[in-house]
């Protein structure tokens, strides 16, 4: 039953997140990668941060506050979409996907 459950989670999680996947690229084809080297403090910073405040949110809030920090994330990736940062939030709302399972499972 749990490798069910498991496989209609992981299936309802990339059904919801197909919508920001751009439709205009062939799986690699046409993809310019970057090496690491060139990414900046501000970028390990921006994706750490809402990762390990939903680490911190998991293990040490309630159901009752852990709501308003799905709502706070919601609102954060909306504002990221709305700013054109889609990679940025579609990772807020991969973090605010495992609160609410975690929280609710």
């Amino acid at each position: 039953v749990d490798m069910w459950m498991g496989a209609i989670v992981t299936s309802l999680i990339f059904r919801s997140l197909a919508s920001v996947e751009p439709r205009d690229v062939v799986e690699g084809e046409g993809q310019k990668y970057l090496p690491l080297r060139s990414t900046t403090i501000r970028d390990g910073i921006m994706y750490t941060g809402p990762a390990l405040l939903a680490f911190i949110i998991i293990t040490v809030s309630r159901e009752a506050i852990a709501n308003i920090w799905i709502v706070l994330y919601v609102a954060a990736a909306a504002v990221a979409q709305i700013k054109g940062d889609t990679h940025f939030s579609r990772h807020i709302f991969v973090c605010t996907l495992y609160i609410a399972l975690i929280v609710y499972l």
